[in-house]
């Protein structure tokens, strides 16, 4: 752990160094997976899974648009090499995963080491802030905020769509005209805005928090082993003595 905190410890001074460069990234992506049942790692492991944009944002330059079939960004490319440079992301449990199981394989994405990220969501929940990109902008008043009608298109095009009446009723099929994904750009695009003004409000985690932050990352991303026999159990237990506690609290707490 100490060489944990040592090696974040040298980061911050890197965030603290006026030469160093941060890299904003959101990703819109679509999937037969749906991203609330099954989580972010069989999400972005699905084979039905796509990136259909990414938006990144050097420091306060303007933010860029990259589609499937463009060259890899060039700032990724830097950032990757170049230690004086950070990622930044709202969830970076998200970006990371696509960049590692989608990006990376399927478009030669280089790999970022995790040392080097940020999670605005970590450093919201450390300041008692809202997880929601939406909640934290609206509870710090910032000048950006979430695109409320951008958003509904967002869910309308990362899932399929219901067939027509003239289509295969078997056939897998999309939200995908150029009017909507032209809309989605411009969606993404404001969430980077808003994710880059709430980095700039929000001081880094500590040594320590970040650290820690790297490590629960770290075990996200490799899993551990359960006793699936043993939690089985535990939670059938759980559920049979759920009614009794419940009466318990009731009467303890007058309803």
């Amino acid at each position: 752990m100490l060489n944990r905190v040592s090696a974040t410890a040298k980061m911050e001074t890197v965030l603290l160094d006026s030469t160093m460069h941060v890299l904003h990234r959101d990703y819109e992506t679509r999937s037969q997976a749906i991203l609330k049942t099954v989580g972010t790692y069989k999400y972005a492991t699905n084979p039905s899974t796509e990136v259909l944009c990414c938006v990144y944002a050097v420091d306060d330059e303007p933010v860029q648009l990259w589609t499937p079939g463009d060259p890899v960004p060039a700032e990724f490319i830097e950032a990757a090499t170049d230690s004086t440079w950070v990622v930044a992301a709202h969830n970076d449990a998200f970006e990371t995963a696509i960049e590692q199981y989608i990006l990376a394989p399927r478009y030669s994405w280089p790999a970022i080491p995790l040392e080097r990220h940020v999670c605005t969501q970590a450093r919201c929940l450390t300041n008692g802030l809202p997880a929601r990109l939406s909640a934290a902008a609206d509870a710090l008043e910032l000048s950006h905020r979430k695109d409320v009608a951008g958003e509904r298109l967002m869910h309308q095009t990362s899932k399929p769509r219901r067939p027509h009446k003239d289509e295969d009723p078997a056939g897998i099929y999309w939200f995908e005209d150029q009017e909507r994904l032209d809309r989605l750009y411009t969606y993404c695009k404001q969430d980077v805005e808003v994710e880059r003004e709430l980095y700039g409000r929000l001081p880094p985690l500590s040594a320590s928090e970040q650290a820690l932050w790297e490590l629960s990352s770290q075990i996200n991303q490799r899993g551990f082993c359960v006793d699936g026999t043993l939690a089985g159990a535990a939670r059938k237990i759980a559920e049979a003595a759920a009614p009794e506690i419940d009466a318990e609290i009731a009467e303890l707490t007058a309803g």
